[in-house]
């Protein structure tokens, strides 16, 4: 929350004039915050650079392309984030476009394992009666009867009396629905949400902006109890592509999100002097 100067010259005179006005209000106070911000910027710029270069230098396939867009997903955050931070004006524009990416990244990755799946199950002998999708189940239950589902965030607990069973092609089909489910809900929350912050009355806008909010973190919730479930479910037949850091790095991504606005919007409440959100 922007002192009540800094946010008429945000809003009324333009960016310059934001950023003059910033630094003339408390310099010792938004000069750290741009500079940890920017400097934070070019790490991830560089780090994801290295890796993007490596990954243009792999023969073009399906599964490259699945790769290069899950890796956009940090350049991506990062330029929307340093963006809304020096022009606050245009941040519900930046906040849209990081929903859609995260969707975009995790259906992404979603895909990905399964093509790896495909990939690993296409090397086993096939007869002439079986199918990928039958070489793929029998790749998936070499491992015997397993506690599929019983992971986070949603039936972890319930593990001591999960029945182990072997995957079939609809427990790999709710998978798909559940992580498409969140690719389609994240861009029309994030529409509706914007929608209501401009059109509607304060308060039917935070009644709207609330609905939405609840209904993102079932989303979210859903779709990583899906990504858990896949990745126990295909750890050991996937471990030569070493997917646990490519997991690990999707799964913080999502579970930041879903933390990051109540620890935010806690942080800026406490602030001694906060002025009050512009409308």
């Amino acid at each position: 929350t922007l002192p009540m100067s800094a946010q008429s010259a945000s809003y009324q005179l333009g960016f310059r004039s934001y950023l003059r006005a910033c630094w003339a209000e408390a310099p010792w106070t938004y000069g750290p915050v741009w500079a940890i911000s920017l400097a934070a910027l070019a790490a991830v710029l560089a780090l994801s650079h290295r890796h993007l270069a490596a990954l243009r230098r792999q023969p073009i396939s399906a599964r490259q392309q699945l790769y290069l867009t899950v890796a956009w997903l940090p350049v991506v955050l990062g330029l929307t984030s340093a963006a809304a931070l020096l022009a606050p004006r245009s941040s519900l524009l930046w906040w849209l476009l990081q929903q859609q990416y995260e969707a975009v990244a995790l259906s992404s990755f979603g895909s990905l394992l399964f093509l790896l799946l495909v990939l690993a199950s296409a090397a086993d002998g096939a007869t002439p009666d079986s199918t990928l999708g039958d070489r793929m189940l029998r790749r998936l239950a070499a491992g015997g009867p397993q506690q599929h589902f019983a992971t986070p965030p949603l039936c972890c607990l319930l593990r001591p009396c999960w029945p182990a069973f072997h995957l079939g092609a609809a427990h790999l089909l709710l998978v798909y629905r559940l992580l498409q489910q969140f690719v389609l809900a994240t861009p029309l929350l994030a529409f509706l949400d914007l929608w209501a912050s401009l059109s509607l009355s304060p308060s039917d806008a935070a009644a709207t902006r609330t609905a939405c909010l609840l209904l993102k973190r079932v989303s979210t919730l859903l779709a990583l109890w899906a990504l858990f479930s896949l990745y126990q479910s295909t750890h050991q037949v996937l471990r030569q592509w070493n997917t646990t850091r490519k997991f690990v790095a999707i799964k913080a991504v999502l579970l930041l999100e879903l933390i990051q606005d109540p620890l935010i919007a806690l942080a800026v409440h406490e602030a001694p002097g906060a002025a009050p959100p512009h409308p």
